[in-house]
């Protein structure tokens, strides 16, 4: 609803008086009002005593936990242990372990594994491969006669022990075979690694 200003004005040059209808309004409200602003602000005021002493709460409760593991005896019988290169070595803490720094010496190198298959007369025997085929693993791949890997050949069922040799090689894996004459007669079939441990 609109408000306008209103005027009266006497007969015969009297005095004119003049009421701001508006400005009467606007101050019997902002009069009004006040209690609501106050009781607005208590509210708000609640609010942030609320919100701060959620805030408290949740320090004391970490404040609590952390109190709980001073208490705790075993809490401090943890010993860590970190290094850089967790390929070459595994390290653990215990109760009572010495602390500080310490130095690991490699005295020796870790050897490859070797198999030696005995039996032969010559270099051409043949070999009984299973029906399955013949498997071996390396580095943990496994590698089958009858379904070798993209570039390798399958062996025959009856290959000599100089083909299985030859096969064996034609991995490109870490193995590596031979055919060694141990004495006049008599041949091994000898497969080894080829990587060994590094210092």
């Amino acid at each position: 609803m609109a408000v306008s200003s209103t005027s009266s004005s006497a007969g015969g040059g009297g005095s004119v008086a003049s009421i701001d209808v508006a400005a009467v309004v606007e101050q019997l409200m902002t009069i009004e009002k006040k209690p609501l602003d106050t009781l607005t602000g208590a509210i708000n005021k609640q609010k942030l005593v609320i919100s701060d002493l959620g805030v408290i709460k949740s320090k004391v409760a970490v404040f609590q936990d952390a109190l709980n593991d001073f208490e705790n005896a075993n809490s401090y019988n943890t010993v860590d242990v970190s290094y850089t290169d967790k390929s070459v070595l595994t390290a653990t803490g215990s109760s009572g372990a010495l602390l500080g720094n310490f130095s690991v010496t490699v005295s020796a190198r870790a050897s490859a594994d070797t198999w030696t298959i005995s039996g032969f007369t010559a270099t051409n025997n043949s070999v009984t491969v299973a029906d399955t085929g013949f498997a071996i693993t390396v580095a943990g791949t496994t590698y089958n006669s009858k379904t070798p890997p993209t570039g390798v050949s399958a062996l025959t069922a009856s290959p000599t022990v100089t083909d299985l040799a030859n096969w064996i090689n034609s991995l490109d894996a870490e193995v590596a075979a031979s055919v060694i004459q141990t004495s006049g007669s008599n041949y091994v079939l000898q497969i080894y690694g080829t990587k060994t441990g590094t210092t």
